[in-house]
């Protein structure tokens, strides 16, 4: 490995061997940046601490052409999309937090960029006991799977994001109105804004790529990597691009009884190899979706989702003959006939085209045994399957890319970047038909890279360990209240910020400047524990964290916490009581169904209880603190 683990062996004390599987990620949307103060504000911080791992990456945010043309999808300027690094919280302040390492890249956050930050888990030696995935993309955050472990994973399962990246253009019947097409032609156009209503069907939805739609979703253009859709009458979707270029779709050939022909297809997503994967330029892209077929029978597919993203840094891997997955998704499931996945396709409707691969990155050491990694394009769908007429099927989705930070190729480790195949016709009459393309092609094979080094800053905006070894900040709890005072250790700070916690995340409560009195009261803390910490700015713009104190109110009333909130395993219950009589504990989750029930030992002042939540489905819960006439709840999301 390159650039590795500056911080991260500094929790190598901390973290232990673990079985993994499900989804061991955190997302969160982020809605600003603020360069100057090496800052990004979320949606949400919940869950996010101090010294957490993160990845930060635009998923989306290229501009391109929008005419009514041949040229429309074509990239004009790639932007942020694409960009990614790894970095630490050295402060959250809100929903805002404050990066330890100075950021690499400029990034784009809000509106259409898409920009998230990703909680990367710390490991020692992980064992992949059952199938390890991703959130699927959802339009603002997911499709990424992450992990960092300072020695060996171990797979005793699958790791897949497969079909998690972007979404091929959805199933969309055209009966109403009533179906109209040109007379003796067909539509020729490269973008529809959906309005039913003015006759606009012509066209089906486009796969998603790295640029959200601003002038329709709808027609044969690429939408960027994402396959456009076939327009009318029935032809195929295009296949996604990621590193390797998708498949246009197929035509419909057989143009009875409508004077409309299919002879436009989706166009194909485009390649991304030439604005990213490589050392100078350190972009990656999720697959893009494939552009569904057009259909009015009820019988149309659509478009298959692009793979995720997988990166993997550890010390080594040891595979045991498993898979490591980032494929496109073949999405055939005809909707009259209820077929599902992997069924033959479209039956007198156009086909969708097949999503791309993704990206797997596996930044280690070495590979121990046996491993199989596959970044394939998915295949496009078929059509006429039991039909009178011939028409079009979907193209193939273009390969993805696995990228590795060996100078070679692992001797153990097995790679697969094929782009997927086209979808073909039949059997229908005429019999001519039977296995023929009718214009649909393969997607193009993603690549292999090597030396990798990961995207990691070492230079510190800011630090959580005092560069002296005074106290700076001191307190005491007097009649109901908190009194705080601190010094300004060589007069090299020229302000200060006081933050309070009850549960490790801190939020500012008074803002000083080195001129004024270096003291104040808390004059509200919070009943029972009072977490106290000051973020002090340097002259040079650097933050500084001072010592954290605690202090113990009386308690007057129950007061309590919950931590961690998102929660992947186990949940504490902290509770703070004047006295020692029953408290009842109670979960419910959504609906109001009753999930478990106790009554733990309870003494005065402050107390832990632990719930393991492993076996919970994920979703959201209610916690209730009962203690005599006091009442406590507190919402819990398990991921």
């Amino acid at each position: 490995m390159k650039i590795h683990f500056i911080y991260f062996f500094a929790l190598a004390s901390l973290s232990y061997a673990q079985s993994i599987s499900g989804i061991i990620n955190q997302y969160y949307e982020a809605t600003a940046i603020n360069l100057p103060a090496n800052s990004i504000t979320l949606s949400d911080a919940t869950g996010l601490n101090i010294d957490d791992r993160v990845l930060i990456i635009q998923m989306k945010g290229a501009s391109y052409n929008t005419s009514n043309s041949a040229s429309y999808g074509d990239i004009t300027a790639i932007n942020e999309a694409g960009l990614y690094e790894f970095n630490n919280i050295c402060s959250i302040s809100g929903n805002d937090i404050v990066l330890k390492y100075t950021l690499l890249n400029n990034y784009g956050a809000g509106g259409n960029s898409r920009l998230q930050v990703i909680k990367v888990p710390q490991y020692t030696n992980p064992t992949v006991d059952d199938n390890l995935t991703c959130q699927p993309w959802n339009g603002a955050t997911g499709g990424v799977l992450v992990l960092e472990a300072t020695g060996t994973l171990t797979l005793n399962d699958t790791i897949t994001v497969w079909a998690r990246g972007f979404k091929g253009g959805a199933y969309k019947n055209w009966t109403s109105p009533v179906f109209t097409c040109p007379s003796g032609g067909a539509y020729t156009g490269y973008v529809i804004t959906f309005a039913a209503s003015a006759g606009n069907n012509h066209g089906a939805m486009k796969g998603e790529g790295i640029a959200d739609t601003i002038s329709g979703c709808f027609a044969r253009g690429k939408q960027i990597n994402g396959g456009g859709g076939g327009n009318n009458h029935n032809a195929g979707g295009g296949g996604g691009g990621n590193y390797g270029a998708g498949g246009v779709g197929g035509n419909r050939t057989n143009h009875s009884p409508f004077t409309c022909f299919g002879n436009v297809p989706g166009v194909a997503g485009i390649s991304l190899s030439t604005y990213g994967y490589s050392a100078a330029n350190n972009r990656i892209f999720m697959g893009g979706g494939g552009g569904a077929g057009h259909g009015n029978n009820l019988q149309s597919t659509a478009g298959g989702d692009g793979g995720g993203i997988i990166i993997i840094r550890a010390n080594a891997i040891d595979g045991n003959n498993n898979y490591i997955i980032a494929d496109g998704r073949h999405y055939y499931p005809a909707i009259a006939s209820g077929f599902g996945e992997g069924t033959p396709g479209a039956v007198s409707d156009g086909g969708g085209g097949g999503g791309a691969g993704g990206v797997i990155i596996l930044d280690v050491n070495n590979v121990l045994s046996t491993t199989h990694a596959t970044a394939r394009g998915g295949r496009g769908s078929n059509a006429s399957w039991g039909d009178i007429n011939c028409f079009g099927a979907g193209g193939g989705g273009g390969g993805g890319a696995i990228w590795i930070s060996a100078p070679a190729i692992y001797p153990l480790l097995t790679t697969n970047v094929s782009g997927g195949l086209n979808g073909v016709r039949g059997p229908s009459a005429p019999a001519s038909c039977d296995g023929t393309a009718g214009g649909a092609a393969p997607g193009s094979n993603g690549a292999v890279l090597f030396n990798y080094v990961a995207p990691i800053n070492t230079v510190e905006f800011c630090t959580t360990v005092l560069p002296l070894t005074t106290n700076v900040l001191k307190g005491k709890y007097q009649e109901g209240q908190v009194y705080l005072q601190w010094s300004n250790p060589e007069n090299v700070f020229t302000k200060f910020i006081l933050e309070r916690s009850q549960n490790g995340t801190f939020s500012p409560i008074i803002e000083m400047d080195n001129h004024q009195p270096l003291q104040t009261i808390d004059k509200h803390p919070y009943q029972g524990k009072n977490m106290y910490r000051l973020q002090m700015v340097h002259k040079d713009g650097k933050i500084t964290y001072s010592n954290i104190i605690e202090i113990y109110t009386q308690y007057s009333a129950l007061s309590s916490c919950i931590y961690p909130n998102p929660v992947l395993d186990k949940v504490n219950i902290e509770c703070y009581t004047a006295d020692d009589n029953p408290t009842e504990i109670q979960v419910f989750d959504v609906l109001g169904n009753h999930i478990l029930s106790f009554t733990p030992l309870t003494n005065a002042g402050k107390n832990v209880w632990t719930i393991d939540t492993h076996t919970w489905a994920s979703g959201v819960y209610y916690v209730h603190i009962i203690q005599g006439k006091e009442r406590l709840m507190h919402k819990l999301v398990k991921m």
